[in-house]
């Protein structure tokens, strides 16, 4: 059945207010489903809905009910950092270095598309045959924690469901020596990187997506003096700081591309940046970052791969074809990186200080730390 526009905000205002005002426990509990359902049925027709869309209405917003109460109770594991769900009854759960089922599923495939239906219109989002993925941040799912979802539409899936992946950043930064305690890295390599930050030294950091760099980038923007501005550009709200006096945060903005990484990373040139924090370099904004850290700035950035050597690799192929020089004009620019971090599974698994070129030997002097 479809509803029209006030029928849906009903739903939507009704779901997050009983979400609020009843607790997980009771709405996960089967024993209170009969009950619950009638408590929202009471309340339908209170709002004077007619008497023929009651039932259903009911019946949608208890699945959505469900899928939050859900996500929370999941979620109240600390050491849970990220979610898939690829049907109602298959959900992964992330677990720092490993993975596991969760303990918890949805009962059916309407009640998982019910929630996922109104997980987007919450966020005034809608699939189309143009927009078959969607990625965004709720900050006001969890007052502990942003969730940032990516969610692909039955569409483009081989299966007949959305795909839902959440991966969760915690609203308050956790510092290196929380990190350290928790074996992200060790001592000395926090005092390096601490270093590093202090001095304003250009670091990348390179794993594969969603290893940690987002915590280890927000522990050391603690570290950037107050007496430096910072800008960081980035798609979602993974990077954040509170405590900087003059640190801007700036968002892409999807097929725009006058709000793109690249046209971004240029105007913060004009803006009199000392330090420029990118969330994930790519060939189309790599070459206006060397630019801003050749006139001066501390740049950090992710840049997604395996290991270091292919994270060299990979920076001097984009700046090669955006630039449309030789390798041998490259690379010995490399060494205006000072150092390259390397995560997986949440820690710290190479730390690599970039020396000089050796025009002899024709390679990158590197010292290896970690």
């Amino acid at each position: 059945m479809k509803y029209n526009t006030s029928v849906l905000s009903m739903i939507d205002a009704l779901t997050d207010s009983l979400c609020t005002t009843i607790s997980t426990e009771q709405i996960l509990a089967q024993s209170r489903r009969s009950s619950l359902l009638e408590q929202i049925q009471d309340s339908l027709r209170l709002r004077n809905l007619p008497d023929k869309q009651v039932h259903p209405v009911s019946q949608w917003i208890l699945d959505a009910l469900f899928g939050q109460a859900l996500i929370k109770k999941l979620f109240s594991d600390p050491m849970i950092t990220d979610m898939k769900i690829f049907s109602y009854n298959h959900i992964r759960l992330k677990c720092l270095q490993s993975r596991k089922d969760s303990p918890l599923c949805f009962s059916s495939s309407r009640q998982y598309l019910h929630f996922t239906e109104h997980l987007l219109r919450r966020n005034n989002l809608h699939f189309s045959t143009v927009n078959s993925f969607l990625s965004f941040c709720d900050p006001h799912f969890s007052p502990e924690d942003f969730l940032c979802y990516h969610i692909s539409s039955r569409i483009v899936n081989s299966s007949m469901c959305p795909y839902v992946h959440i991966h969760r950043i915690p609203k308050q930064n956790r510092g290196l020596p929380d990190l350290t305690a928790s074996g992200m890295l060790d001592a000395q390599a926090a005092s390096y990187l601490t270093a590093q930050a202090v001095q304003g030294k250009c670091i990348l950091f390179t794993g594969n997506s969603r290893q940690g760099q987002s915590l280890l980038i927000n522990a050391l923007l603690d570290h950037i003096p107050h007496s430096q501005s910072a800008l960081a550009i980035q798609e979602q709200d993974n990077l954040f700081n509170a405590a900087h006096p003059e640190f801007l945060f700036q968002y892409t903005v999807p097929k725009t591309p006058s709000c793109s990484s690249k046209e971004l990373i240029k105007n913060s040139l004009l803006t009199d940046t000392d330090y420029l924090i990118l969330d994930e370099l790519n060939r189309d904004n790599a070459l206006p970052f060397w630019q801003a850290l050749t006139l001066g700035c501390c740049c950090w950035s992710g840049l997604p791969s395996r290991n270091v050597d292919q994270a060299l690799d990979t920076l001097t192929d984009y700046l090669c074809q955006e630039a449309r020089c030789p390798r041998e004009t490259v690379l010995p620019s490399l060494s205006r990186i000072s150092c390259v971090v390397t995560l997986t599974d949440t820690r710290v698994t190479e730390l690599v200080e970039i020396g000089d070129w050796d025009p002899k030997e024709q390679k990158l002097e590197m010292k290896r730390l970690i």
